[in-house]
C-alpha cells in the first residue's frame, strides 16, 4: 500500500510539472520543491528510478526553455532549488547504480548522469558560488567521484 502511495505521488509530481500551473512563476515556485521531494525520495529508496530521472530531465528542459534568466527572475531561484535538492541524491544514485549495473548496456546510470549534467549545465556562476558556500563537501565529492567512475568505465571498454 505504501509503495502504491509513493508511486502515485511521483505520478502526481509529473502531472504537476506538465500542467498549466507550471506556467505561472508563483505556482511553479510552490510546485517545484514539493515535486522534487517525491523524486528525491524515489532516488534514495532506489525505486522508480527511470520515472524519477525522467521527471528531473523534464524539469531541466522546462527550465532551459525559460527565456528570462536574470538574477532576480524565477529561473535563478528554481535552478538553485533544483541543484540544491538533486545534486547530492543524483550523485549517490549514480554511484549506487554503477555498482549495481548488470551490464555495460544498463541505461539507469546513463540517464542519471544526463540529469546531473543537465543541472550543472543550467547553473550560473552565482549558482556555483552559492552551492560551494552551502555544501562545499558532499555534493562536489559526489560529482568528482561520479566523473571519475564514468572515465574509468569508458577506459575499461
Amino acid at each position: 500500500r505504501n509503495k502504491l502511495l509513493h508511486k502515485a505521488a511521483l505520478s502526481a509530481a509529473r502531472s504537476a510539472i506538465t500542467s498549466q500551473l507550471w506556467q505561472d512563476p508563483a505556482s511553479r515556485g510552490l510546485l517545484l520543491p514539493s515535486c522534487l521531494e517525491h523524486v528525491i525520495h524515489h532516488l534514495q529508496i532506489r525505486e522508480e528510478i527511470p520515472t524519477a530521472t525522467s521527471i528531473i530531465l523534464e524539469i531541466i528542459q522546462l527550465l532551459k526553455d525559460d527565456k528570462v534568466r536574470s538574477k532576480s527572475s524565477p529561473f535563478f531561484r528554481e535552478t538553485s532549488i533544483l541543484a540544491e535538492k538533486c545534486i547530492g541524491p543524483l550523485g549517490i544514485a549514480i554511484v549506487a547504480e554503477q555498482e549495481l549495473a548488470d551490464t555495460t548496456d544498463d541505461l539507469k546510470p546513463a540517464s542519471l548522469i544526463a540529469a546531473l549534467m543537465g543541472i550543472l549545465e543550467l547553473l550560473t556562476q552565482v549558482n556555483h558560488s552559492h552551492l560551494w558556500r552551502e555544501d562545499s563537501g558532499l555534493a562536489w565529492q559526489i560529482i568528482c567521484s561520479s566523473v571519475r567512475n564514468c572515465i574509468k568505465a569508458s577506459y575499461s571498454r
